[in-house]
């Protein structure tokens, strides 16, 4: 099964902002126009990494997850009573438990930011994909596994069937 698209996506974000605090205190220490300019081009990679993620939909629970725990720093201060609920959701989603009082707040919540006079678009954007990613369904692909070395009846021996008939029956016996 092919990873979750988010999944690489935020780690990448996690690096590039990493490496950018990492230079912006070394600037901070000793000044260097160049350093300046790296982090100029690194804050343009992660601005492109953010727009390639609000295009992107999860494909799984833990890609969903890993999306709410974005959406929950990027909450407004009135919203803020509600980050320890949404962390405990994003921590289930992660961890691929999905429930539908989970979904159910998720879409609550979409609804409530709808109508929020401080639209926060990206925000929106996020939490709509992350609950598309929670409600896809589970597809689990079940079939027997058969071992090659093993001697399997072929075709011709199913088509024809076995007799089982004891030997009163006058019938002859493949035994």
């Amino acid at each position: 099964m092919p990873i979750d698209p988010v999944i690489p996506l935020l780690e990448e974000i996690r690096l590039a902002e990493e490496e950018v605090q990492r230079q912006s205190a070394r600037n901070a220490i000793s000044y260097s126009p160049r350093r300046d300019e790296l982090i100029a081009i690194m804050l343009g990679r992660i601005a492109s990494f953010y727009d390639d993620l609000y295009k992107v939909v999860p494909t799984s629970s833990i890609g969903a997850g890993a999306l709410l725990g974005l959406v929950w720093r990027w909450l407004p201060s009135h919203y803020a009573r509600y980050e320890q609920h949404l962390t405990r959701i994003a921590n289930r989603l992660q961890a691929g438990q999905r429930s539908i009082d989970d979904l159910v707040w998720l879409r609550a919540l979409a609804a409530a930011l709808d109508d929020d006079p401080c639209r926060n678009d990206n925000l929106r954007v996020v939490l709509h994909a992350a609950i598309q990613g929670a409600s896809r369904p589970l597809l689990i692909f079940r079939c027997a596994i058969l071992d090659p070395e093993s001697k399997a009846p072929g075709l011709d021996e199913l088509s024809r069937g076995r007799h089982f008939w004891p030997a009163p029956f006058n019938r002859p016996s493949q035994f």
